[in-house]
């Protein structure tokens, strides 16, 4: 009996320590070690740009904890001025980055390219002249070929062939003033969107309330302007960000001057977009102040998220996935001040706001059920303007 007894304490004790050294399977990675913290870089401002008065020092890495979503700052800082804009490229290796200068600080600004080391630090590669003032998007093809950055004074467009070793090399510009049917000095393209086949390219022009497609010619390195030019937004829309359905079915634009989200019927074969429905990111009796910032959908594809700055909210709507049709959910405070960014980490289970004028970014939950946020932490992080997460799994 004492036998018997002291072996079941031991095999007691022994699971103890077991489970002690072994937290849940959950946090467990497929060779038995623990999964890493997912890497986050924040691309802000530190210098003033018209109604921006930047803080920061540059491109700061967080490192995002994969089970709660919290977020902890990094030692690392790449000092640039104002990085308002990153992207990462699909294979991991080289993040980009805009520098947005306007015109009181220079005739133009810049495009970064930077190696991401195996500690996820940065090492400068190459930087080139962005061809415009006040660069304010930069991303990539899904293949890794090609950078895009869209200039917001000037209208200019940029495509640049991305070199073996992560450097830009230039290789098309379009000026959208010199367009048929743009107002001469009047453009602001604010983003460059690749369809979800890569084939076609959408430019939102905040100046022109307009969307440009353009075609992709991968061979020649060069943008061609579609057969379906442009679709025209309602005037004094100012169409800001752009994104497409999971289903490559729809796409939507949210509108920063006039406060709303306009819903396209997209035909992938031919990169045309036609109207379906506009509405309101506002609740019903606001008279405040407020512009349109940042639009994504849920992963999951049946909810869409859009940034309200003045009245400093996180609204979100439910997508009908028949119609691509939008029904609201509710009105979610940002906790904070002129929320010009948000960010939906991959697998969709978290919300991060970056608050620009109150230096913080703030982590919501997301019910996967009803698309409703539900507030878990602050994060402290000077004048955050833009959130990207490192993919773990190299394409």
């Amino acid at each position: 009996m004492k036998i018997t007894y002291y072996l079941i304490m031991v095999f007691i004790v022994a699971s103890f320590i077991s489970c002690k050294n072994n937290p849940g399977q959950d946090n467990l990675s497929e060779n038995g070690g623990l999964k890493p913290d997912i890497p986050v870089f924040v691309g802000t401002f530190t210098k003033k740009e018209s109604s921006v008065g930047g803080k920061a020092e540059g491109i700061y890495l967080l490192k995002m904890n994969r089970d709660n979503g919290h977020l902890v700052m990094d030692s690392s800082v790449t000092r640039i001025s104002n990085p308002a804009f990153l992207s990462i490229s699909p294979d991991n290796k080289n993040l980009y980055s805009v520098s947005e200068i306007s015109e009181a600080n220079g005739p133009y600004g810049f495009v970064y390219a930077f190696e991401i080391n195996k500690d996820n630090s940065l090492r400068f590669i190459n930087k080139l002249s962005s061809g415009g003032s006040s660069p304010c998007h930069v991303c990539l093809d899904d293949k890794g070929k090609y950078v895009f950055v869209a200039n917001y004074q000037g209208g200019v467009v940029l495509m640049y062939k991305r070199m073996p070793n992560g450097g830009l090399l230039l290789s098309d510009s379009i000026n959208i003033n010199g367009l048929s049917q743009s107002v001469p000095g009047k453009s602001h393209a604010h983003e460059v969107v690749l369809a979800p086949d890569n084939r076609f390219v959408f430019v939102p022009d905040l100046g022109n309330d307009k969307i440009w497609i353009f075609k992709v010619d991968y061979e020649k390195g060069l943008l061609v302007q579609n057969e379906q030019a442009f679709i025209e937004i309602q005037a004094g829309a100012g169409p800001r960000h752009f994104v497409f359905h999971t289903n490559g079915k729809y796409a939507y634009v949210i509108n920063e001057l006039d406060n709303s989200i306009n819903v396209f019927l997209y035909d992938s074969s031919k990169g045309q977009l036609s109207d379906l429905q506009s509405v309101t990111t506002l609740p019903k009796g606001y008279e405040g102040e407020s512009y349109c910032a940042e639009i994504q959908i849920h992963p999951n594809g049946r909810f869409i998220y859009g940034s309200n700055r003045g009245h400093n909210s996180i609204v979100s709507f439910k997508i009908d996935e028949d119609t691509g049709g939008l029904s609201l959910i509710e009105h979610v405070p940002s906790r904070g001040d002129f929320p010009r960014f948000f960010a939906i980490n991959p697998d969709g289970r978290f919300l991060y706001a970056a608050n620009q004028n109150s230096d913080n970014i703030i982590l919501f939950n997301i019910n996967p059920a009803n698309g409703r946020l539900s507030f878990n932490e602050q994060i402290v992080v000077k004048t955050p303007v833009c959130i990207v997460f490192k993919n773990q799994i190299s394409k």
